[in-house]
């Protein structure tokens, strides 16, 4: 049997003391890659070192794509202003209308729940359509308006003989002048006496339907959601009880 030797020349990584074992730079208790020079952040946590990885954040853009490289939470930024289209007030900007599927409305006793009502396909598409085609315009100068039509859903509390699409009853008719809005990534406050979004009836003192309650000069909604891309988002409205 004929003997191998091999060897390997080089120096191998070793701590010198200083706590950095490749020497990149980075103290190997902050650095992700301790055994490897090249590399020292994983944002994403993916096992691959930022310099390699084409998606530092993990958001599914691509960093030459991305506004934020390093931010998985946003990656547009249509003005320019460094701040994420989904946190800034430009992604409100504009025309929305309630989302036409089945729990675009929805009523329960906490925040996202729906367990005492939502809206059913059905309704979205025809019985309640005179609601789902209003439109809600938040202006760049902070201005609000709502386009109901001829038509949108009205109640008894209203004077409404029984529920269902009719011509709309002021003050809830979009015929509030001045009315305004203000909105961060949190909350979505309007201002101007009947102005509302979705529920006519669902305000923060309660529910008007309940009799007991005065039409407010201004409604606060919680933002839960604003997608990245300022398409779409999600509000909810604690009512004293739903």
């Amino acid at each position: 049997m004929k003997a191998l030797q091999t060897y390997v020349s080089g120096s191998p990584l070793q701590d010198d003391g200083n706590g950095d074992v490749d020497g990149d730079g980075v103290l190997d208790t902050a650095d992700a890659f301790p055994l490897d020079a090249s590399e020292a952040v994983d944002t994403d946590g993916d096992g691959i070192g930022n310099n390699a990885d084409t998606d530092d954040d993990g958001d599914g853009v691509i960093d030459d794509l991305d506004a934020f490289p390093l931010d998985s939470t946003r990656f547009t930024d249509t003005s320019g202003d460094s701040i994420g289209d989904n946190l800034d007030m430009d992604s409100i900007v504009g025309t929305w209308k309630l989302a036409p599927i089945a729990g675009a409305l929805g009523v329960g006793p906490a925040a996202g729940s729906t367990e005492w009502w939502s809206n059913s396909q059905a309704e979205a598409d025809s019985v309640r359509a005179c609601l789902f085609d209003d439109t809600y315009t938040f202006a760049a100068d902070g201005s609000f308006s709502q386009d109901m039509g001829t038509e949108t859903w009205i109640e008894t509390w209203q004077g409404a003989a029984a529920e269902g699409c009719g011509a709309p009853v002021a003050p809830h008719d979009g015929s509030a002048t001045g009315a305004t809005y203000a909105y961060d990534e949190d909350s979505l406050t309007i201002n101007g006496l009947g102005a509302h979004v979705g529920l006519a009836k669902a305000v923060n003192a309660g529910e008007l339907s309940a009799g007991t309650v005065a039409v407010p000069n201004s409604i606060t909604y919680s933002v839960s959601l604003m997608s990245v891309d300022g398409q779409s988002m999600t509000l909810s409205i604690e009512t004293g009880s739903a």
